[in-house]
């Protein structure tokens, strides 16, 4: 379909969305009209066994925003419930974006792609950990997956100061039907356990260890002397409403793949190039 504002193009494992604003988490107006329309094309892709969808983002927007829930989150998890049962992965292209078919230009183009799910990633790989993952589910909160890094034994202190891809691979028992639902807090717990603050807000360390049933000492030291602080200093957790809210530096996070396969552990793999 096409507007003034955005032009959709599907085909058997693609689509395409071309647009002059990013998309966000509560469209109105023409940009609801836009995201209900990407998520019936995205729902009606031709179903392929055993491949991934991979979203990428071009535009020469150089200003800091999380590419994952531009692609993503802010579309609706349901959306990809077809295609995102063996992998889902997104990628920010720097780049003046493609014209449209009609040979216009606009701000944003969006590319959903089914592709084969890809046995490793050809960058250079920076460093690799494993944790335990014993639970993962749409409800995870992040500071489960945070609280579950700090079991890998891997110390380091790797400097990373700027964009980063990180590779995920999820091994258990029982596959999870939509990766796009776990996709957001998944990386937001990660992410943040490759942080460390040396102040913090008392509020919330109290409310994350009622939650969590963590000592506030044990919940400080993790916060002050992460094993691996690979992304530097950061005001990471505060209190928020009735409960905390992180901030991890996840706008650096331009690329990312997340695949899963069945095993008889419960492990998450993380890979960072």
């Amino acid at each position: 379909m096409k507007s003034n504002n955005y032009i959709i193009e599907a085909m058997d494992e693609s689509v395409q969305l071309w647009i002059n604003k990013r998309l966000p988490f509560e469209p109105t107006l023409w940009l609801a009209d836009a995201r209900a329309e990407l998520q019936q094309k995205l729902r009606e892709l031709q179903a392929c066994p055993q491949r991934m969808i991979m979203a990428t983002l071009s535009t020469l927007d150089e200003r800091f925003f999380d590419v994952e829930n531009v692609l993503i989150y802010n579309v609706g998890s349901g959306a990809f419930s077809v295609h995102a049962r063996h992998g889902i992965g997104f990628k920010r292209i720097r780049g003046l974006p493609p014209n449209a078919p009609s040979g216009e230009s606009f701000l944003y183009h969006h590319m959903y792609q089914l592709i084969d799910v890809p046995d490793d990633s050809s960058g250079t790989e920076i460093i690799r950990f494993e944790f335990p993952l014993r639970k993962l589910s749409s409800g995870t909160k992040p500071h489960e997956i945070w609280q579950q890094t700090f079991e890998s034994d891997l110390m380091s202190n790797i400097v990373i100061d700027g964009p980063f891809e990180i590779s995920i691979t999820l091994y258990t028992p029982k596959l999870i039907l939509n990766l796009a639902s776990v996709i957001k807090p998944l990386l937001d717990g990660i992410i943040s356990s490759l942080h460390f603050e040396s102040t913090f807000d008392e509020v919330a360390v109290q409310r994350l260890a009622q939650k969590t049933n963590m000592a506030t000492d044990m919940i400080i030291e993790q916060l002050q002397n992460p094993p691996r602080p690979f992304l530097g200093k950061r005001n990471l957790l505060t209190s928020y409403r009735n409960f905390v809210k992180w901030n991890p530096a996840d706008e650096l996070c331009e690329t990312c793949t997340l695949i899963q396969r069945q095993s008889h552990s419960n492990e998450c793999e993380v890979r960072i190039y």
